[in-house]
Formats: C-alpha cells, sequence, structure tokens
C-alpha cells in the first residue's frame, strides 16, 4: 500500500468522537487482507475506497461491503434509497455523498431506523482515514443509535 503504515486509527463513538490508536497488529493485518481479497474478487481498483462492516445487532450478524463512487457492484451497498444524514463536499464541489463509510452506515440507519433503541457492535473498517463529511456522519449515527457502540479502523499513511 505504498508508504502506508500498519497502524490504524479507531474512534469509539459511546462517548464523545475521539481518536484512539489500535495496537492490535494481528487484526490490522486481517482487515487489509480482507481488502485485498474484495478488491481482487471484484475487479476494483486502487483509486477506490473500500470499507467494510462486521456487525452484531440486535439478533442480526453479517458483513456489509462498499466501495466509494456511484456505481454498485453486486455484493456490496449501494447508493442510500432515503437519506438519513447529511454529508458535506470536501473540498468544496466534491460530494461526499458516494463515499464507502457514508453508504454503509446509511444501510445499516436505514435497516434499523424503526428501533433506534437497538443494542449492537460494528467494526468498520475503511482504507483511508474518513474525511470530515464522514466524520460527521459518524457522529451523526452514533446520536441517532445511542445503544450501538461502532469502532471505525482506517490505515494510518506515514
Amino acid at each position: 500500500m505504498g508508504n502506508s503504515s500498519p497502524k490504524s486509527s479507531a474512534i469509539q463513538l459511546r462517548e464523545p468522537f475521539k481518536d484512539m490508536e489500535d495496537s492490535d497488529n494481528a487484526n490490522q493485518a486481517e482487515s487489509l487482507d480482507r481488502v485485498n481479497q474484495i478488491r481482487q474478487q471484484l475487479g476494483v481498483s486502487r483509486s477506490r475506497n473500500i470499507a467494510f462492516a462486521d456487525f452484531q445487532i440486535g439478533s442480526d450478524s453479517g458483513e456489509l461491503i462498499a466501495i466509494s463512487g456511484q456505481s454498485t457492484r453486486l455484493g456490496t451497498v449501494g447508493l442510500p434509497q432515503q437519506l438519513l444524514f447529511e454529508t458535506f463536499e470536501v473540498p468544496p464541489g466534491h460530494s461526499r455523498a458516494y463515499d464507502s463509510e457514508y453508504k454503509l452506515l446509511e444501510e445499516l440507519a436505514s435497516r434499523y431506523a424503526p428501533t433506534p433503541e437497538v443494542e449492537g457492535t460494528i467494526n468498520l473498517f475503511t482504507e483511508r482515514p474518513p474525511c470530515d463529511s464522514c466524520s460527521n456522519v459518524i457522529k451523526q449515527f452514533c446520536r441517532r443509535f445511542p445503544n450501538m457502540m461502532l469502532t471505525v479502523n482506517y490505515i494510518v499513511s506515514g
């Protein structure tokens, strides 16, 4: 991955938004392997960000995959039908409504919108650090679902 280091940051969002270093290198390697597997299986170019979420919410569990961009590939989360969260352009003129993190959180929110008190855990891994817009969507998700523990891991370049 170029000059990426095998570090990640985790954002635990039961409390106010904050970054924390994650020292679990084995988990990090598994996540990178999973991204590479998805990239190869679906023929995704390196210009696209891949994110996936492993979740256990109520009695449901599974994995969701999203790829940045307007196109939707079979087996991945598409664009939301009904928007629950607000995005903003970063930088100006660049819509963030097609970001992989946004797609995943919109999909999960649409599934559980009728039961915002539902409890669960979501482990979201994204190749790139969330932009300001996606970080704001993460906060919106956590406010809407206060009983879910969301952890966001990503690669720290450097």
